[in-house]
């Protein structure tokens, strides 16, 4: 049975209580209908049929009219695929599905020696990642020496797309830090991309001499099939030291 505390509003006004040896607890309005239930383990139930929802679950109004219900939360617009520890020679993702948009942030990538960092996209459960087909254009900034300059400007059908040039951090420093936003990554024609990279270079003698600061766009063109995958790759190094997080946007 449970323990009810009721408030009658017929021939009987005002507040009636019941009790018993149950444990559970009841407040009822409207002369018997149930409105909360607390349970022996202190769970809250719903509604004139008492309903406890699930485990993640929250109350929801229904306005004054009505009782509330539980309810799922939202994901909310960006949801977390992974994080990874960089090592290795690569860094990626497959087997992606679900969102025509990611938002990809990498912090503090180092490297076992100077190189270039890679981004490819792939298809299938394989996968196989695309090897021809970017259009690339860039631009960086040495703020050390106040020059701005291009790179793969307009360069199409290459193999990949390049995040920094070539005279990068090696085990010390700052390493790559940036983003890189995607979008049409279900479209069969074409998958945009627009990437920040921020890293310090290296000179010759392995000196960290100046900061550089790379903004580029880019798309992947003629590939009939739907994305599944994305890689960041080093062609001759392996990452030592960062992290770098994949996330969904549903919106």
């Amino acid at each position: 049975m449970t323990t009810i505390i009721n408030a009658s509003n017929g021939s009987t006004s005002g507040l009636i209580t019941t009790a018993d040896a149950s444990g559970v607890l009841q407040l009822q309005t409207n002369n018997g209908t149930p409105a909360l239930t607390l349970n022996t383990t202190q769970a809250l139930g719903v509604g004139s049929t008492p309903i406890y929802g699930t485990s993640g679950q929250v109350l929801t109004s229904a306005g004054s009219g009505a009782a509330p219900t539980w309810s799922t939360p939202s994901a909310g617009a960006m949801t977390l695929i992974s994080t990874q520890t960089a090592s290795g020679s690569s860094i990626q993702w497959t087997g992606l599905s679900g969102y025509d948009k990611y938002f990809l942030m990498f912090e503090n990538l180092l490297f076992s020696a100077q190189d270039q960092m890679y981004l490819v996209l792939g298809t299938g459960a394989g996968p196989t990642y695309a090897t021809s087909g970017y259009f690339v254009s860039t631009i960086s900034n040495d703020t050390k020496v106040g020059t701005v300059g291009t790179s793969n400007n307009g360069n199409t059908g290459v193999s990949n797309i390049i995040l920094n040039n070539a005279n990068f951090p090696q085990t010390s420093g700052m390493g790559n830090t940036g983003n890189i936003y995607f979008q049409s990554f279900t479209n069969s024609n074409i998958c945009a991309m627009t990437f920040v990279s921020i890293y310090q270079c290296n000179n010759t003698a392995g000196s960290i001499v100046t900061y550089i600061r790379e903004l580029g766009q880019g798309i992947l063109t003629s590939n009939t099939t739907v994305k599944t995958a994305i890689k960041l790759s080093l062609p001759s190094s392996t990452f030592v030291a960062g992290t770098a997080s994949l996330y969904g946007i549903s919106s």
